[in-house]
């Protein structure tokens, strides 16, 4: 696989293309297992429209297949940011600490555009991350 280049490809593929311990840093933001359709765009439909691929309600197993095959590309002592919901740490973190030491849990109040999306931080407007480190031995 070239580096330092942008590929467009199912992330499993084309991380079983990655050598193992061969990644400084994986920024992660996965189907969060909501089941998510769009409804806001009425003219030019998003793919989202008919769901995202792997979201379904109960899609632990699949977080857990990406999850392994991050932490054998990610080297020794290299970090993972997970972006998820709020609602779905509980489920999510501790998938993650089967491999990664769990450093911290992050918020990114989210803006639309130039406008905030509201002043109250609501599931709209928030991002929930978890920032964690692989260890040795892991």
């Amino acid at each position: 696989m070239e580096l330092n280049t942008v590929h467009h490809f199912d992330c499993i593929e084309g991380m079983h293309q990655l050598p193992d311990m061969s990644i400084d840093l994986a920024v992660v933001d996965p189907p969060y297992g909501i089941n998510f359709r769009s409804s806001n765009r009425k003219k030019y439909p998003l793919k989202s429209s008919d769901g995202i691929l792997n979201d379904e309600l109960d899609n632990a197993d699949f977080l857990e297949s990406v999850i392994v095959e991050i932490n054998r590309v990610l080297k020794t002592n290299s970090h993972i940011y997970w972006f998820t919901r709020w609602d779905k740490v509980k489920i999510q973190q501790p998938l993650l600490e089967k491999f990664f030491q769990v450093k911290n849990s992050l918020i990114w109040m989210k803006m639309v555009g130039r406008w905030v999306i509201s002043e109250e931080p609501t599931p709209d407007n928030m991002k929930t991350f978890c920032f964690a480190r692989k260890a040795a031995g892991t």
